[in-house]
């Protein structure tokens, strides 16, 4: 049965990674070398250089779709109306098009919320829609507010933004990723490039 051993590296550091059998047979066709991959799995700590087992692949046409957590929707008024915003002729079009964008048997539901910046408060909310996430959402989401006057939007896919380890029961450490969509944090997932290395 084949395997691979990879080395994944960032602009800082790198690390061995593993992709046993079961996994490769899945995800062989992904791994090549220099590609930008986002790889989900846990570090293994039992030896004394850490290695990352590899559980899931994932390529970089398909995160928005594997790994959107949450939808946040950014909108800042910038006009002086303290009774209305200049958004609000645009609320009908956001509704057709995240309706458009209803989730599909098959697809994550994903939840979407909407923070407004108005006369220096922030208010944020959770839309009562749930889409199924694609690469061409957050333009559509944001073509709807793009004529606005005194005001702009933009539209954020939340993926996870945090680790927390906790220990399993061969000794290694899983890594979950964890999204929390109200955190202002970074909201991209960074990919890793491969060295494949099949055996």
């Amino acid at each position: 049965q084949k395997m691979a051993v990879l080395t994944i590296e960032d602009r800082l550091t790198a690390i061995e990674a593993v992709v046993f059998p079961e996994a490769y047979a899945k995800y062989a066709d992904l791994l090549a070398k220099d590609r930008i991959l986002f790889l989900i799995g846990k570090i293994d700590l039992r030896r004394e250089e850490p290695s990352f087992l590899v559980e899931q692949v994932v390529s970089i046409d398909r995160a928005a779709e594997s790994l959107t957590q949450a939808v946040r929707i950014i909108l800042r008024d910038s006009s002086a109306n303290q009774q209305g915003s200049p958004f609000n002729g645009a609320f009908g079009r956001l509704r057709e098009v995240l309706g458009a964008a209803a989730p599909i048997p098959g697809r994550p539901s994903i939840p979407v919320l909407m923070e407004l910046h108005q006369t220096g408060k922030t208010v944020t909310l959770r839309l009562s829609n749930r889409v199924a996430v694609d690469k061409d959402l957050a333009g559509a989401i944001e073509n709807v507010f793009a004529n606005i006057d005194q005001g702009n939007a933009s539209c954020e896919l939340v993926g996870p933004i945090k680790i927390k380890s906790s220990p399993t029961q061969d000794g290694s450490v899983q890594n979950d990723l964890v999204a929390t969509p109200s955190d202002p944090g970074p909201t991209e997932a960074h990919g890793e490039r491969t060295r494949a290395m099949p055996h």
